[in-house]
């Protein structure tokens, strides 16, 4: 069972849920094209300062809630390309990897995250060279040189790593 929240449940970590009143809250919507890369972003962010913890169960929850967050950013790319999200085909975090393989999970997911950013800002790159039309010479560069780079992240892509959720 997914932990991602929708609108008829509340996932384990639902903000909603949670927060404490008069807490704000922000919302990300399924449809956001800005939301995944927003959320894997805070996955990163809450992943390093679980690998930073000292205390081990801090550390445990920072971790699974990194986890979840990667699992709902997942499920928006699903939704965004009309797949359905929650049909548990994704492999996620499930707990029980020993912390040497949760570190090895983790190394992957920080690579597989500089990696996207050079994606992107490659694709920027060309993008604007397009607007400008200048170089077009480059751009189709830059636009080839995405090619083995997309086969790269898929080589490292956390999700390929993790054993799947049971249940």
């Amino acid at each position: 069972m997914s932990d991602v929240s929708t609108r008829e449940r509340a996932g384990a970590y639902d903000g909603l849920e949670n927060a404490k009143p008069g807490e704000p809250i922000f919302t990300l919507q399924g449809g956001d094209p800005f939301a995944p890369p927003t959320i894997l972003h805070w996955a990163g962010l809450a992943r390093a300062a679980g690998l930073q913890s000292a205390d081990k169960a801090e550390a445990a929850r920072l971790l699974r809630k990194a986890a979840s967050a990667e699992e709902a950013a997942w499920a928006f790319v699903d939704y965004q390309k009309g797949a359905e999200p929650l049909a548990g085909s994704r492999a996620s975090y499930s707990g029980a990897e020993d912390d040497d393989r949760k570190l090895e999970i983790a190394g992957l997911a920080a690579v597989a995250d500089h990696i996207y950013n050079a994606v992107a800002h490659l694709a920027d790159a060309a993008d604007g060279l397009k607007a400008l039309q200048a170089c077009p010479e480059a751009e189709v560069a830059l636009r080839e040189a995405l090619e083995p780079i997309n086969e790269a992240v898929r080589a490292v892509e956390p999700r390929r790593h993790l054993r799947r959720r049971q249940g």
